[in-house]
């Protein structure tokens, strides 16, 4: 039987043999899972690791900050930059995940929007060292579509919960996957296009950087070259478009018209930022479409 270090076995309160069965397995309690960031998440055992990361997956909806986002996310993070999970676990990973991601929002809302942050990180992991089959990795585009198509809950940061950020947490999940080798360009656009419908909504003005987010996932898709300049030109047209106001000087009469427009300047400076500061043909066009429609929001445009 091996075993983990003497000190390691204490932290983590494990007694494991490799061939021990998975039903076997006895749950890690909360303060050995609390003590895993002091280790920086080390388990030399990779069968002892790969159990724990499946094990972490329970605990992204836990109503503690330092359990969801201390622990769970970031070991999985950890472990996962680091190369340290086989792709059988990751792809049990995003099988875990997926369905979490797909669900209704809970109204908690810690759940699905930490199962999109952590997917991303598996779509990272999967795009740097391909190995999920066709289906999975499509059920994935799908899944991060329809999260950012659906999501209405813009709670970002709390002082007591942390952070539930699920605009953010989908952005980032489309950037990973749209940055995915195997990625087509009718992919690619229905990302983009999903980005689209989160970026200035009339519910909530923006406040804990989720324009920064939905700009990077922008410029680094846009960087693919998949979508022509007719397709950018349209997108960006109908994303600038005032409507269902008459005109964007409307906006200055309700807090929802002043909600849209407050996101809608943000992303533009943040992606034309992005543009400017990274030059190229592919950003030059960016920062000139991000212009434009900065300058027709400035006259009201219609």
């Amino acid at each position: 039987m091996r075993t983990l270090r003497p000190r390691l076995l204490l932290i983590l309160g494990l007694s494991l043999a490799t061939a021990a069965p998975a039903e076997e397995a006895k749950p890690t309690d909360r303060a050995a899972l609390l003590a895993l960031p002091g280790s920086g998440f080390e388990v030399s055992d990779p069968t002892a690791r790969a159990r724990l990361a499946l094990e972490l997956v329970d605990h992204l909806a836990d109503p503690d900050p330092a359990l969801r986002d201390g622990v769970a996310f970031t070991g999985l993070s950890t472990w996962l930059r680091a190369g340290a999970l086989d792709p059988a676990t990751r792809q049990t990973l995003a099988e875990r995940l997926l369905p979490r991601v797909e669900a209704a929002e809970d109204a908690a809302g810690f759940g699905r929007s930490f199962a999109a942050l952590a997917l991303s990180e598996v779509a990272r992991a999967d795009r740097l060292d391909p190995r999920l089959p066709a289906e999975p990795r499509q059920r994935l585009i799908a899944a991060a579509e329809a999260f950012l198509l659906t999501t209405r809950d813009y709670r970002g940061f709390d002082d007591q919960a942390g952070w539930r950020h699920a605009v953010a947490h989908g952005a980032d999940l489309a950037l990973q996957l749209g940055l995915h080798p195997a990625t087509t360009a009718d992919e690619t656009r229905r990302l983009v296009t999903a980005l689209a419908s989160q970026v200035a909504p009339a519910a909530h003005a923006y406040v804990h950087t989720e324009p920064d987010r939905l700009a990077r996932a922008v410029f680094f898709l846009h960087a693919r070259g998949q979508l022509d300049a007719a397709f950018w030109d349209d997108w960006f047209a109908a994303l600038a478009a005032p409507a269902p106001l008459g005109s964007w000087a409307a906006a200055f009469e309700s807090t929802a018209g002043l909600a849209r427009r407050h996101n809608l300047v943000a992303f533009l400076h943040a992606l034309g930022f992005a543009a400017r500061v990274n030059p190229g043909a592919p950003s030059d066009a960016l920062a000139r479409w991000s212009q434009r429609e900065l300058e027709r929001l400035e006259r009201g445009g219609q």
